[in-house]
């Protein structure tokens, strides 16, 4: 009897008529790079790349680089400060913890401006997509890209008024807050938009000795300023001005790995940064382009930390 059953059973599920699922084709939105020499196509961009847009970057709640870039393969970062300075593509780059390399392998660059040896200012909001080139880019980047690029991009100006509000509040006493405004100062001619983001947290280190909660604090400011001039249907000329202001401790050194501190000097990773970087594009016809660019940053930077990593002489 259940020989019997089991047969039916088989017979009724092998005589079935098998359902497929109706496939629509859809076209993907297309997504442009811009760190190659000229905006392109991902996929007719013959470069082993990955690219991280804003909604990924909103998704995880990123506020540094550091955040996003285990999306990349064989990408690694490495810190030794209190942010991550250091990157390796491939297993080629620097992985120093106590002072900048001199050829940091890994080129880093923000709207065109180079950051290789001060990671720390890659800071996230209003960053519009983060581009991550594997390989070398030494055509277009120097020696700063012998092994890759990673390129961060503010988001572009439009003709149409845009706002963006951003709030977080977190553990270890951690809040943000960031305001971005864009839109047209002249219609179809001069374009505007302009962001600033304050993050601050205590860290996650507690410090027994100087009884303290926040030596490994973060206190970061992030101000970026684009203007857009559309001079003429071939010709666009692009302002990116960038203001950092990074005043965060480094205290994060333990004789048995865990989160308490005994250093009676903790240390400082602070940045004061001004930059601006002015491109001209011009498109004399389809198959013609010419670009220049020119970029200006200074900045100040203090590193510190305590070498004993303790109280004790």
């Amino acid at each position: 009897m259940k020989v019997k059953t089991l047969a039916i059973a088989v017979s009724t599920a092998m005589s079935s008529p098998v359902a497929l699922a109706e496939v629509t084709p859809a076209d993907l939105p297309s997504m442009i790079v811009s760190a190659d020499f000229r905006p392109n196509d991902a996929h007719d961009t013959p470069i082993s790349l990955t690219t991280i847009d804003q909604d990924t970057i909103e998704s995880r709640g990123a506020q540094h680089i550091e955040d996003v870039l285990n999306l990349a393969p064989n990408v690694n970062v490495s810190s030794g400060a209190s942010r991550g300075q250091y990157f390796q593509i491939r297993g080629i780059g620097e992985r120093s913890e106590f002072q900048a390399p001199l050829n940091p392998s890994v080129g880093m660059y923000i709207d065109g401006i180079d950051f290789s040896r001060s990671g720390g200012a890659a800071t996230l909001f209003d960053i519009e997509s983060v581009e991550i080139l594997r390989g070398p880019q030494g055509t277009r980047y120097g020696a700063n890209g012998m092994a890759g690029t990673i390129n961060l991009k503010s988001t572009e100006p439009t003709n149409d008024l845009a706002m963006k509000f951003e709030s977080t509040l977190a553990t270890y006493n951690t809040h943000a807050e960031g305001i971005a405004v864009g839109g047209p100062l002249i219609d179809n001619t001069l374009l505007g938009r302009f962001s600033v983001h304050s993050y601050k947290s205590d860290g996650y280190m507690d410090n027994d000795f100087l009884g303290r909660d926040n030596t490994q604090n973060r206190d970061e400011i992030t101000a970026r300023g684009h203007l857009k001039w559309l001079a003429t249907d071939d010709l666009t000329i692009d302002l990116n001005v960038l203001h950092l202001n990074i005043d965060n401790g480094y205290d994060a050194f333990t004789l048995d790995n865990s989160r308490n501190t005994f250093s009676d000097q903790p240390g400082k990773d602070a940045q004061n940064t001004n930059a601006f970087a002015l491109k001209a594009d011009y498109h004399a016809n389809d198959k013609v382009q010419l670009q220049s660019s020119l970029s200006y940053s200074k900045s100040n930077l203090e590193y510190s930390y305590d070498d004993d990593w303790s109280y004790k002489s």
